[in-house]
């Protein structure tokens, strides 16, 4: 969430820098483009922070190669339906650059509700967790205290 907020917080300068409508080329070297430069840098690794928890989290919770590989399918065909939209959003044209951010962002917070509504909180103890853990073979440290 750190970086990702930390995009949205560069990607919102750099839009407030630019004039509404002002497209030009960028040298590298110009300042204008740092901004923009670290908004992606930091999108760029909370992407890689979310994909790698994801598919940890998808080899904790499905036994078997076969419900692996359905969950695993499952999750790329709704991050692809997710690019989708959000590339149908892309051209200025189609909505303005603000818009693009706002909508985004709107789509961020309900997506981070949506994983804290999911988290386990107090439904399982600790003794359902180690039971699941020993059913699995494996030792993912969780400890959720009674």
């Amino acid at each position: 969430g750190l970086f990702t907020s930390a995009g949205y917080v560069f990607a919102l300068f750099s839009e407030l820098a630019t004039e509404s409508g002002d497209v030009r080329m960028c040298d590298i070297t110009d300042s204008a483009v740092l901004l923009p430069t670290l908004a992606f840098i930091c999108w760029g690794f909370s992407d890689s922070l979310v994909q790698t928890f994801a598919f940890w989290l998808i080899g904790c919770l499905y036994d078997g190669a076969p419900e692996r590989a359905r969950a695993v399918g499952f999750y790329k065909m709704v991050q692809s339906l997710g690019w989708t939209v959000g590339f149908a959003l892309v051209p200025s044209e189609r909505l303005e650059p603000m818009w693009q951010l706002l909508a985004t962002f709107v789509s961020f917070s309900l997506g981070v509700v949506v994983a804290l509504l999911a988290l386990p909180g107090e439904r399982f103890s600790t003794t359902q967790v180690a039971l699941l853990d020993a059913r699995k073979g494996t030792d993912t440290r969780i400890r959720v205290d009674e």
